[in-house]
């Protein structure tokens, strides 16, 4: 039961960081984008 939980616990946080990463690239690909309309 708590090795189940445990597995399942690590599973969520690799997806849950996979889709921040996204997020992330995401985020980091809009600010360069915009830094450089402005240029």
């Amino acid at each position: 039961m708590v090795k189940t939980q445990c597995g399942m616990r690590s599973a969520w946080q690799r997806l849950h960081f996979r889709c921040e990463r996204v997020r992330l690239d995401e985020f980091i690909g809009q600010w360069k984008a915009r830094k450089h309309l402005t240029k």
